[in-house]
């Protein structure tokens, strides 16, 4: 079960096409990207700048794009929608058009079943969706150091799939020869297992709680999802890139409109100390505290001392 490790959604990719454009064009966008980014929400030859006087970052991170995913019900959906509508109705694989089912059909249907394969596409499918790209790492039978190319053999057997973001599936190495069918696509990845849930490893071995294991994994044991990809092969578009600022208007917005709220319900009060009466150091930050839970919790007594009713 080793493909081409390139995939969108609704065609799998043949390495090597078009590769070479994107090599040859990666340090030229990666300068003209950079331009664009600087010029971003600014108008009138520079004097208005949008981006900056509204917070909008010009260059986002994918920590950036995975707070969004993990804290805002909105980007959830959208990095979710295509994933959850496409797995839902489980693909039907035939060998052929009788419908008795064949050896290779049983085969895959028990490795479908055994292995949830549907169920890790779909996050892997998640996951690419956040970033730039995602990773899935086939755990094959062979012993072999995961470093190493694999080698066809019937008696490999998938033993194991492991989901990995881009924060976690860092590309170590790609391949630079120019007469080589995968010229400018990875040869290596490091990938970095967090072992903070054992339930989040799916392997044959159990990492421990606290545990971190690096690997450097050969690109035949790793499928690479990359979604919504233009002059690259290898990085694809965050699902969430376009409609970054609108997501951030839609927060700022709505804590704006409950900080207006709180700020109504309480308007404020002033306190004027007497100046015949000095308050000590401790008793001016006892009473600055109180005044500060006054405000901003819900205690509605203060002690005051030396300060004229109002």
């Amino acid at each position: 079960m080793v493909t081409d490790n390139t995939s969108k959604r609704g065609e799998a990719k043949v390495g090597g096409f078009g590769l070479m454009r994107h090599m040859m064009s990666f340090v030229d966008s990666i300068v003209s990207r950079s331009k664009l980014q600087q010029a971003l929400g600014q108008s009138f030859d520079g004097d208005r700048k949008l981006y900056e006087q509204a917070g909008y970052p010009q260059d986002i991170t994918y920590r950036q794009f995975e707070g969004r995913y993990q804290r805002q019900d909105i980007a959830k959906r959208i990095v979710n929608a295509y994933p959850d509508a496409t797995w839902m109705a489980k693909p039907t694989i035939l060998d052929d058009l009788d419908p008795k089912e064949t050896d290779f059909e049983k085969a895959l249907n028990s490795l479908i079943k055994q292995r949830r394969l549907y169920h890790y596409w779909r996050r892997v499918d998640r996951l690419a969706g956040i970033g730039q790209y995602a990773v899935m790492l086939l755990g094959l039978s062979d012993n072999e150091d995961l470093s190493k190319e694999v080698t066809a053999s019937p008696a490999n057997e998938l033993l194991y799939l492991q989901t990995f973001s881009q924060d976690h599936a860092n590309i170590a190495k790609f391949e630079d020869q120019k007469s080589s069918p995968r010229f400018g696509l990875p040869l290596q990845y490091d990938l970095s297992i967090n072992a903070i849930n054992n339930d989040q490893i799916r392997g044959p071995r159990n990492l421990g709680t606290k545990d971190a294991l690096d690997l450097r994994v050969h690109w035949t044991r790793v499928i690479h999802v990359a979604d919504d990809t233009l002059e690259s092969d290898v990085f694809g578009t965050s699902r969430l890139q376009s409609v970054y600022n609108r997501l951030q208007d839609i927060e700022t917005t709505l804590a704006g409109a409950t900080e207006s709220f709180w700020k109504a319900g309480y308007p404020g009060i002033a306190f004027n100390q007497d100046p015949d009466v000095e308050l000590d150091p401790t008793d001016e930050t006892n009473f600055n505290d109180e005044i500060k839970e006054y405000v901003h919790g819900f205690t509605r007594a203060v002690k005051l001392r030396g300060i004229p009713p109002q």
